[in-house]
């Protein structure tokens, strides 16, 4: 099936969405996370893009992560920079404080 093919069996809300900015964003924000440079991209939105038009089912995408996860255990010292920029991330957003303004926002609201 060609790309015009794909595109046509789309629904016009998943369509909107994949043209949309929306994608390239969460994937950068991703990126922006754990340190992958943007060159980086296509390992997060290729095998997405796939599960969309239907090349790729869900249930196969656990095997997709596993082979990406085995080019990182190839190159430690990309699997290294990912996995500190990810700690440094989480350490900064999920703090005490954090935790107890959320749940002071709950209990305000209620």
């Amino acid at each position: 099936m060609d790309y015009i093919e794909k595109d046509n069996k789309l629904s016009e809300e998943i369509k909107t969405f994949l043209f949309s900015d929306q994608p390239r964003l969460e994937a950068e924000k991703v990126c922006f996370m754990y340190g992958l440079d943007e060159n980086d991209l296509e390992y997060i939105t290729y095998p997405m893009g796939l599960i969309f038009v239907g090349d790729v089912k869900l249930n196969d995408y656990p095997k997709m992560l596993v082979d990406y996860m085995e080019i990182l255990i190839k190159d430690q010292l990309k699997a290294n920079e990912m996995g500190i920029s990810g700690w440094e991330y989480a350490k900064d957003r999920f703090t005490t404080e954090n935790y107890a303004e959320n749940i002071y926002k709950i209990i305000k609201s209620i």
